[in-house]
């Protein structure tokens, strides 16, 4: 994968978790689960980015993990917009 892919990517994941952030903070008592599901389907998806441009290794990929294993909320797709920007900073341009 190019470096531009790795960085279309991770832009992508970095403007869905913002959309999704908003979402779950707007709704934080969704009873019917919905955005609770977006939310770890977000994670997972970060999560096999993260494997795909970094690898599994990696500490961004335990973060992900991390917050995949606990409660979906805006807190933690937060963190997770904020894993992706300090991983985009790490691939050249």
């Amino acid at each position: 994968m190019t470096n531009e892919k790795k960085l279309q990517v991770l832009d992508s994941l970095i403007e869905r978790g913002n959309a999704l952030t908003s979402k779950l903070e707007k709704d934080q008592y969704d009873t019917s689960g919905a955005l609770t599901r977006q939310g770890s389907a977000f994670l997972v998806e970060c999560l096999e980015a993260t494997s795909r441009i970094i690898g599994k290794d990696s500490p961004y990929y335990e973060n992900f993990e991390s917050l995949a294993k606990g409660r979906i909320n805006h807190f933690s797709i937060d963190q997770a917009v904020e894993y992706l920007g300090t991983m985009k900073n790490t691939i050249d341009y």
